[in-house]
C-alpha cells in the first residue's frame, strides 16, 4: 500500500506522461484524484505508468528537473483549454463524471497541441524539423530548447544591432541591450520594433493595406501581440504575391490584386477548418473514443467543404468530385490545395538608398 501512495503521489506530478492523469493545485485532491484514475485503469494501462515511473526514477536530477518543468507546462495548457471553452461547454465538461472529464479534456490539449505543432514545423528550418523527427523523445525538448537559446541570442543581437542604427542609439547603449538577460532580451527587441514602426508611419504613411482605425487599435496592443498582428498581416501579403510593409525611401510597394488576397484568406480559412472544433470534443463527450474520433473526422469534412464553396476554392465538378473522395483521398487533396501556405518566407530584398 506504501508503494501504491508513492506512485499515485507521483503520478500527480507526472502528468504529462499519460492523457488520463493531470496535476492539481493541492496535493490531497492530486493524490486522490490519481487514486481514483489509476484504480480505474486497466491492468495493462497500470503496469505501463509503474513503468514510466520507473524510468522517472532512472533519471538524473537535471533530467528530472527538465520533465518536471514539462509537467507544468501541460498543466498550463491543458487549463488554458479548458478556459477557451464557451461557458456552455465548460460547464458540460465539468459535469461529467472524472476519468470522462480527464479523456476530454486530454483530447482538447491534444488537439491544441496540434495547432502549435503545425505552426512551429511551418517557422523550423527542414534540418532542424529532421533532427527532431529522429531524436529519441526524452532528447527533443533539450535539443530545442537549446536550439531555440541560440537563436534567441542571435536574432536579438542582430536585431540590436539594425533597430539601435535605425533609432540613433549610441554604440554604448546597443552594447547594453546585448549584455540583458535572457528573459529580457525578446521584450526590448519588441519595444525598439514598435518604437521604430510608430516613426516610420509619422514619417511615410500607414503600411499598406491598413487603415487608420485598425492601426491604433494595433498600436493599443502590447508588443508582442502588436507583432504578432503585424507579422500575420506581412504574411498574408507575403503569400499574395507581394511583399507588405513601407520601404526605406518611403516607397509605397505595389497593392495586391484583390483575387490574390482573397484566395489566401480563403486558403486561411480551409486551413482552420482542417483542424477539430473543441465543440466537437464535448458534444460528443458520451461516445466512445473511437466514435468520437470518426464523427469529429466527418464535421471537419463538412467544414471543409463548405469553405471550399463559400470561398470558390474548387467549383463545379472539382467540387462535386472533392464530395465523392473517400476520407483518406479528400484529406489528400486538401493537403494538397494548402500547399501554398507552407511556402517558407520569403528573403526581404535589399533596398538601395
Amino acid at each position: 500500500m506504501k508503494r501504491l501512495h508513492t506512485l499515485l503521489l507521483l503520478l500527480a506530478a507526472l502528468a504529462f506522461l499519460t492523457p488520463a492523469l493531470t496535476l492539481r493545485a493541492d496535493q490531497s485532491d492530486a493524490l486522490a484524484g490519481a487514486r481514483a484514475r489509476f484504480e480505474a485503469l486497466a491492468p495493462a494501462e497500470r503496469a505501463r505508468i509503474e513503468e514510466r515511473w520507473q524510468r522517472y526514477q532512472s533519471l538524473s536530477p537535471d533530467e528530472q528537473h527538465e520533465l518536471d518543468v514539462r509537467a507544468q507546462r501541460a498543466k498550463e495548457l491543458r487549463q488554458r483549454a479548458e478556459q477557451r471553452l464557451a461557458p456552455p461547454l465548460r460547464a458540460r465538461v465539468q459535469e461529467l463524471p472524472a476519468a470522462q472529464r480527464e479523456r476530454i479534456l486530454s483530447e482538447l490539449v491534444d488537439n491544441e497541441t496540434t495547432r502549435i505543432g503545425a505552426r512551429m514545423r511551418a517557422i523550423l528550418p527542414p534540418e532542424v524539423v529532421q533532427r527532431l523527427e529522429q531524436a529519441r523523445p526524452e532528447d527533443r525538448t533539450r535539443y530545442f530548447a537549446k536550439y531555440q537559446a541560440q537563436q534567441r541570442k542571435r536574432v536579438t543581437n542582430y536585431m540590436f544591432e539594425r533597430l539601435g542604427a535605425r533609432l540613433g542609439l549610441a554604440k554604448e547603449e546597443i552594447d547594453g541591450l546585448k549584455q540583458l538577460p535572457e528573459e529580457q532580451r525578446a521584450a526590448r527587441v519588441l519595444e525598439l520594433r514598435q518604437r521604430l514602426t510608430q516613426a516610420e508611419t509619422r514619417e511615410q504613411g500607414l503600411p499598406p493595406g491598413l487603415d487608420q482605425e485598425q492601426w491604433d487599435a494595433w498600436l493599443a496592443l502590447p508588443p508582442e501581440e502588436f507583432f504578432e498582428r503585424l507579422a500575420d498581416h506581412v504574411r498574408e501579403r507575403q503569400l499574395a504575391g507581394v511583399d507588405a510593409g513601407i520601404g526605406r525611401s518611403g516607397a509605397r510597394r505595389p497593392e495586391i490584386p484583390e483575387q490574390n488576397l482573397q484566395r489566401v484568406r480563403g486558403l486561411r480559412r480551409l486551413q482552420e477548418a482542417t483542424q477539430a472544433e473543441p465543440a466537437d470534443l464535448v458534444e460528443l463527450a458520451d461516445t466512445t473514443p473511437e466514435v468520437r474520433a470518426e464523427e469529429v473526422v466527418a464535421r471537419t469534412r463538412e467544414r471543409c467543404l463548405r469553405v471550399l464553396a463559400e470561398e470558390r476554392l474548387a467549383e463545379g465538378a472539382e467540387l462535386e468530385r472533392l464530395q465523392h473522395l473517400p476520407a483518406p483521398a479528400f484529406a489528400g487533396a486538401v493537403h494538397e490545395l494548402l500547399a501554398p501556405l507552407r511556402a517558407p518566407w520569403k528573403a526581404q530584398v535589399q533596398e538601395k538608398h
